[in-house]
Order: C-alpha cells, then structure tokens, then sequence
C-alpha cells in the first residue's frame, strides 16, 4: 500500500480567533483575553475606576451629594478591582493594548461571578444605593429566568458589568468590539443569554445590536433609606437592565472603513 502523500488540509480558523484577529488588524494593537496577570488587572481596574468616576452619571451624582467622596472613592475602586479579578478567572473579558498598556477593556463574566461581587452582605461605605440599585434589577432577572420555563438559565448568562477606552484611543470602538469579542467566545462556550446593566446612553447601541430593556429603575423616583440620592441626574432618565439571546448573536464584519458601533 503506497504512502498517502496528500498534504493535511489546513485546520479551519474558528469564529472568535477569525474576529480577534481582525479586530487587531484594524486596531493596529494586542487583542487579547485577561487572564490573571497582575499587571493587566492593575491596569484594568485603574483605567475602569477613573473613567466610571469622572464620567459615569450614578457614581458621579453620588459623588455630588456625598460628604465623604473619598470613602466612595476608595470603595468603588475596591469594587471594580473585586469584579475585575473575578473575571479575569473566567478568560472571557478582554483587553487592547499598546507597546504592553492597555488601551481597552471590556469586563464579560458569568452572570452568577458577577453577582458574587455585590450580593446580600456586600459592604462598602458609600456603594449601598449602587447595590440597592443592581439588586433591583437582578430581582427582575431572577424573575425572568423564573418564568422561562428553563429556556432562560441564570447560569447559561453571561454579563456585561464594566468597560472603558483610554482617552487617546476613543475613536477606535475598541471596547465596543471587545464586547464583541467576549460574547462570541462565550457563547461558543455554551452561555444562552446577555445581560447589561445601563446607566448612560450606551442603552441606545445596545438596543441596536438586539439587547431589550427588562427592567428600568427612574432616577428621579429611586428611593433609597428616605431619599433620592440621583433626582438630579442630568440628561439621562434611569438605570436600565437589558438582556439578549445569543442564538441569532453574531459580530459584524471588520473589513468595513467604519468600526462596529454599540
């Protein structure tokens, strides 16, 4: 019997390897998944804390009307490197960088990792309306899953909790198609379905791409211990938790002049 001489067909490239590199390709950067590197989380957490406090309008209007900002400062940094750490354990979050700084990331975790981070017991002085607020929105989800019939599996859920962009790389989408990424890979891994707390206007990008509002709490009528500690919230109306099926989840094509929008 002769040799079989046949060279072996090159192995198909799949889905979410395809995207990363395309999306590096037209980042001109490192696309890659955290993992638990000291470094990389350092910067994660960092980048994450000071845009969600210069920008981000819940913790900004606590801020305001906080007489111990750095109590809330020191806990909201603490919370986001808790869920940062936490996700970096799971290889679905993802990070862009630059000559070894990170440009972007895009925190994409199981919903029930997530949840472990702010749930019953959760202490840190200053965050107790931010947790009130989650656990709002987590009750409706709960719900939800409740009423699925099993269709709906909180641990089939993945979740979108936290991401930023430097400010020298805005204009690249980068975080946007990170979250791309994220969801592919983890959809490949099994998960069912998205979730994505809003509070800014990012609601609009993600209805676009198929997310529908679940439930929504009003800023000007959230009570929280006798008061309304975000009434005063400028341009945007109320904290929102939106959901999606990755059944039909697919990311756009990269080879377009525009960079995907969320």
């Amino acid at each position: 019997m002769e040799p079989n001489n046949t060279p072996a067909l090159p192995k198909p490239i799949n889905v979410v390897t395809q995207f990363a590199q395309a999306m590096a390709e037209k980042l001109n950067a490192k696309v890659a998944f955290l993992r638990d590197d000291a470094k990389d989380i350092e910067q994660c957490v960092v980048m994450i804390t000071n845009t969600f406090l210069e920008r981000e309008p819940v913790i900004s209007a606590l801020l305001a009307g906080s007489g111990t900002s750095g109590e809330l400062n020191a806990s909201w940094r603490a919370f986001c490197k808790d869920v940062v750490e936490e996700a970096a354990k799971g290889g679905l979050s993802v990070v862009v960088k630059v000559h070894d700084e990170v440009k972007a990331v895009c925190i994409v975790a199981p919903y029930e990792a997530y949840e472990s981070v702010h749930g019953p017991g959760t202490v840190l002085p200053g965050m107790e309306p931010v947790f009130d607020l989650l656990g709002h929105l987590g009750i409706a989800y709960d719900k939800h899953c409740a009423a699925s019939g099993g269709k709906v599996r909180i641990d089939k859920t993945i979740d979108l909790p936290l991401a930023a962009t430097a400010q020298d790389f805005q204009r690249k989408n980068a975080a946007e198609m990170a979250m791309f990424l994220g969801v592919m890979k983890a959809k490949a891994q099994g998960f069912t379905h998205c979730t994505a707390t809003v509070t800014s206007n990012s609601a609009e990008g993600l209805a676009k791409n198929g997310f529908e509002v679940l439930a929504e709490v009003d800023y000007k009528t959230y009570t929280f211990q006798g008061m309304k500690p975000l009434e005063k919230i400028p341009n945007f109306k109320s904290a929102k938790l939106m959901y999606r099926s990755l059944a039909d989840f697919d990311a756009p094509s990269l080879k377009t002049r525009t960079a995907p929008k969320l």
